[in-house]
């Protein structure tokens, strides 16, 4: 089988599905986990699967890693983008929303990050999407900042703990890390997918051009792990 697999959570709308839509450009057998079938099959036809999907629960996510290598005999990419965004007062927020948006926004990903690491060969890589508010807070907008600090933490405490398979790194700061360790083809797929048109090679791009890409806030961050 020499068709790769990507699993998206949250990739029926907005950026998972722009992510969905660029991965299928690509060819890659796409399995998009979310909770609400928008028709994707329909839009890609059979190299889309749709799967229910609460990213809250770890047993979806290796179902989800199950599919796809049930597909293809193995999983290539797993983007963690699921997540919400709801601004309140810390005076109104409460348990039933603080915990629900964190365990979508953070519980969701550490969970993904969970399954796909447990199934993926040398040469695979994870995603986790995050937000420009997990690098700086924002008045109003406390509980969704912490989720986003959250996710960027376990992104590089994972890069410690699985050193000798992964590495990670920021897109705002790519040109520190060493290039030879970069998936690029998966990091030219997700600057595509956010619409950025940026008229020369990855490894060309400048500072401005990571600035760009990072202010844009369609991914704010993105953090990277990689085999």
């Amino acid at each position: 089988m020499n068709q790769k697999t990507v699993v998206i959570t949250g990739g029926n709308k907005g950026i998972g599905l722009s992510l969905t839509k660029s991965y299928v450009e690509a060819g890659y057998f796409v399995v998009v986990g979310a909770r609400e079938n928008t028709g994707l099959e329909s839009q890609f036809g059979s190299q889309v699967q749709f799967v229910s999907t609460d990213v809250r629960v770890e047993l979806d996510h290796y179902r989800l890693v199950d599919i796809a290598i049930k597909k293809t005999g193995v999983l290539d990419v797993y983007i963690n983008n699921a997540g919400f965004s709801e601004w309140r007062p810390i005076v109104e927020v409460d348990e039933k929303f603080l915990n629900d948006l964190i365990d979508t926004n953070l519980k969701g990903v550490f969970w993904g990050c969970k399954a796909a690491s447990s199934a993926m060969l040398d040469g695979g890589c994870i995603v986790n999407i995050s937000s420009i508010a997990g690098k700086r807070g924002s008045s109003n907008n406390s509980a969704y900042c912490a989720s986003k600090f959250g996710v960027n933490g376990l992104t590089q405490a994972l890069a410690k703990e699985l050193e000798s398979k992964f590495v990670t790194f920021d897109v705002s700061k790519e040109r520190e890390i060493s290039k030879a360790l970069l998936k690029i083809e998966t990091i030219d797929i997700l600057i595509n997918s956010a619409g950025i048109n940026i008229s020369k090679p990855f490894l060309n791009l400048t500072d401005e051009d990571w600035r760009a890409i990072y202010d844009i806030n369609v991914f704010g961050l993105v953090n990277v792990t990689r085999h």
